[in-house]
């Protein structure tokens, strides 16, 4: 245990003064049991409050650590099985674990093979990190893996200027260089119908909007973009207004396969992860490859999946990888789409 003194008014401690005197404040016994309890009881506080997330810019930060949440509630629980005399609350910390365990068993069910031929494409993205000096190492591992398309963010002049040799394996370049961590660079092994830079109303940072029409695949879109962070009002309000902003370009679409990805500075567990589901009609690529945190680099007990790839319904996933550091605080992302 550990025990607390409170001194009183003459500077001494409780502890060797006369109970009865008007200057003695109670004398605390701490139990260590009680840090698992605690451990237990936030985690599913925690958990809960995620849900009101579009309430509450707290409540959503909250919300991206469910994981962390998980695997304390299980330590807590494990913790107490070893303390004789505590063993039954144990039982209520597995609870806990298994409730929140059973919001991410959903990302470790492996999908349905497509019974259709289709073709393969290649996509890849990294946020380099504007401030990261990781050019070639950027290079290579983008080289290594040969994408069809690649999505950069977080470009700047220099960092365009760094990696000028990739356009000898690439046919196609579009960007937007910035200097405030919002650039955006998309590379192409094959030459789109369309392809435009656009800025989004809400956020205002640009996104890319480009078609493909392939004789070895169906026609297709990607979305690119790279949303605000949560960090201040201003930036939760503006994430929360782009992604629903690009659910309706995906809507006007026309129903024509969609492949959105980038950045989202957000977990699938943020109530606007759903929204953006259900306005875009996409679906997580991440279901069935397990959760695959992208982001901070360090430290690894802190990371989250904010990196996503979401398709249209008929795109078949048929991997998913997180790739090597590369100088950034994000990991690459990398799959295989059928298309």
């Amino acid at each position: 245990m550990y025990r607390l003194y409170i001194m009183n008014k003459d500077n001494q401690t409780t502890e060797n003064c006369d109970e009865k005197s008007s200057g003695n404040i109670l004398k605390m016994d701490i139990p260590l049991w009680w840090i698992p309890l605690a451990g237990i009881a936030l985690s599913l506080l925690f958990f809960l409050l995620g849900y009101l997330g579009s309430y509450s810019r707290f409540c959503e930060l909250i919300v991206n650590f469910r994981v962390q949440y998980a695997l304390t509630a299980f330590v807590c629980s494990v913790i107490f099985l070893f303390i004789r005399k505590r063993r039954r609350y144990a039982v209520p910390g597995f609870m806990v674990f298994l409730v929140i365990s059973g919001t991410l068993f959903p990302f470790y069910i492996p999908p349905e093979p497509s019974k259709e031929p289709q073709n393969l494409i290649r996509i890849m993205h990294i946020n380099v990190h504007t401030e990261s000096s990781g050019y070639t190492r950027v290079a290579d591992i983008v080289l290594k893996n040969h994408p069809d398309i690649l999505v950069l963010e977080e470009v700047d002049s220099k960092w365009m200027n760094e990696l000028a040799s990739l356009k000898n394996y690439f046919r196609y370049v579009k960007y937007d260089v910035r200097e405030d961590n919002f650039g955006i660079a998309l590379f192409s092994v094959y030459v789109p119908e369309t392809c435009e830079v656009r800025t989004s109303k809400s956020g205002l940072v640009p996104y890319i909007y480009a078609n493909f029409a392939l004789p070895r695949t169906k026609p297709f879109t990607v979305f690119a973009l790279h949303t605000l962070p949560p960090v201040t009002q201003a930036g939760y309000s503006g994430r929360n207004e782009m992604l629903s902003e690009i659910a309706g370009e995906i809507r006007k679409n026309g129903g024509m396969s969609t492949v959105l990805i980038g950045d989202f500075n957000l977990t699938p567990w943020s109530v606007f992860f759903s929204r953006l589901e259900q306005e875009s009609g996409l679906r997580n690529s991440q279901k069935g490859f397990g959760i695959q945190p992208s982001w901070p680099v360090t430290p690894p007990f802190l990371r989250i999946p904010i990196d996503h790839c979401l398709v249209s319904p008929e795109i078949n996933v048929l991997k998913r990888s997180i790739g090597g550091e590369v100088g950034s605080d994000h990991f690459p992302l990398i799959l295989d789409l059928q298309i």
